[in-house]
């Protein structure tokens, strides 16, 4: 959504555009693993077994998941209401499921509007300041500089593309998510913009190239989250046990999402 209001780029193509991509990586990361296990048995050891009954049963667990997620990206993608609205409805189908479910009282409603709010004012700040920081570098015309030192550089625009893929792995080394589709966004897009790729695409690829970033050391947010999680593993092991997933996700930028845009995009030619 920050891409989206830096680039004003369409949100809901964006999130669309995000479907294939996600679904990709689950299924390569799926790929990885049932690899890695036949590899390494003694790291996934097999675990209970559950007749076909008890399977489906549990599946009633995750009905309201599934229900929520049709309404929401089924509304957006069918035009029936746009992204803003479709937080709305989300949170008032989750409203209905937790009352239905007696899972929801007075003093749980009152942390759950505070705790909206602080989120709610903290996202405004941000998209406030993502907006005069766009106009600043609109009265500089530095993007638009660095948009025409690019396309003056006569190289191969596939050549730009992993360049700027690069650039976004050293700097997700040091920076956090959101700092970093901030500060590179607005010059990024501009160029990338010039040279005649679609910003929804290159969008993907961003996101992407920012998750990624939350897993290389020394920042490595995930890291140190899945270490208050896992107090018993080291850094170090945990670095080292992103290392496979992290060549696929390299994989599926690179290999995937460049070589193959329609990827990305194929989605939102039907909308």
């Amino acid at each position: 959504m920050i891409y989206g209001v830096i680039t004003e780029e369409s949100i809901s193509k964006l999130l669309i555009a995000g479907i294939i991509p996600g679904v990709l990586s689950m299924a390569l990361f799926a790929v990885l693993v049932v690899l890695w296990a036949k590899i390494r048995p003694a790291h996934a050891p097999r675990g209970e077994s559950f007749s076909r009954r008890e399977r489906l049963a549990s599946l009633k667990d995750v009905i309201g998941i599934l229900l929520l997620f049709i309404c929401v990206t089924g509304g957006i993608y069918s035009g029936l209401f746009t992204p803003t609205e479709a937080g709305a409805v989300g949170a008032f189908i989750i409203l209905i499921m937790a009352l239905a479910m007696k899972r929801l009282n007075k003093q749980i409603f009152k942390e759950i509007v505070l705790e909206t709010l602080r989120v709610v004012s903290s996202i405004f700040l941000i998209v406030l300041g993502a907006y005069i920081f766009i106009q600043f570098l609109s009265l500089t015309r530095l993007p638009v500089n660095f948009a025409e030192w690019v396309i003056g550089l006569h190289v191969n625009r596939i050549i730009i593309i992993i360049g700027t893929v690069a650039v976004y792995l050293i700097l997700g080394c040091f920076l956090d998510a959101l700092g970093l589709i901030l500060l590179t966004v607005p010059f990024i897009s501009t160029a990338i913009s010039g040279l005649g790729f679609d910003l929804i695409w290159f969008g993907v690829i961003v996101v992407k190239l920012v998750e990624i970033g939350l897993l290389t050391p020394p920042v490595g947010i995930q890291a140190y989250v899945l270490k208050g999680v896992a107090p018993e593993l080291s850094l170090r092991q945990i670095f080292s046990g992103f290392i496979p997933f992290f060549l696929v996700d390299i994989f599926c930028v690179i290999g995937l999402l460049i070589a193959f845009p329609q990827i990305a995009t194929f989605l939102t030619t039907f909308m």
